[in-house]
């Protein structure tokens, strides 16, 4: 996620602009903070409160269309599927950013991220990184020349894991420099793709 000035976009999809509902860029920001390892916690009424909002006009309302929009717009132009919590999550001490969220302010050198969850079943792959059974399985589909997307591998491991472990795998890949998604939101080899960008053909 990188939150601008006028915008802001996840995986290059424009989920907020100025013009709508103002609040929801000054949550994303304050949400943003790091607080020991990961994102920091605030609950609705303190965010109201840190905004200067009534009892009538909840904070929930904002984000709720925010998570709704993020849903329907990462579906359409991205082939993501993006749960309800998966960006902006709830509970145990109020709202806060999942941790396979990478989350920066425009301008910013790096992104502001917890740590990534760790590896529980690794096996060497040829590229020497560690990898699980899962993440195995997704580059073998891809280098069998298969259209696999984030939603594929979530349906493939659906009785096994759920949603946000499967993005926290792909976000692992992606971050190793193993795999990356395309435009129409399926993913290829990182290699592969080098290859054929730098063919004369």
């Amino acid at each position: 996620m990188i939150i601008g000035e006028d915008s802001v976009k996840v995986c290059g999809i424009e989920l907020w602009r100025a013009t709508y509902k103002p609040d929801m860029r000054m949550i994303l920001v304050r949400l943003s903070q790091k607080e020991g390892d990961g994102f920091v916690r605030v609950s609705g009424a303190k965010l109201a409160k840190e905004l200067g909002r009534d009892a009538s006009n909840p904070v929930g309302r904002t984000i709720k269309t925010f998570r709704d929009n993020a849903s329907e717009r990462l579906a359409q132009h991205r082939n993501l599927q993006c749960d309800r919590y998966d960006i902006i999550a709830g509970g145990g001490g109020g709202y806060h950013f999942t941790d396979w969220m990478d989350v920066r302010l425009a301008g910013q050198p790096g992104p502001h991220k917890a740590d990534p969850a760790p590896v529980t079943k690794p096996a060497k792959a040829d590229s020497g990184s560690i990898l699980n059974d899962r993440q195995k399985w997704i580059l073998e589909e891809i280098d069998k020349g298969v259209h696999i997307s984030q939603k594929d591998v979530i349906a493939h491991f659906r009785r096994e894991k759920n949603a946000s472990t499967i993005k926290r795998d792909l976000k692992q890949l992606r971050e190793g420099g193993l795999i990356e998604p395309r435009p129409d939101g399926y993913y290829v080899r990182v290699a592969n793709e080098r290859d054929r960008r730098s063919s004369p053909l």
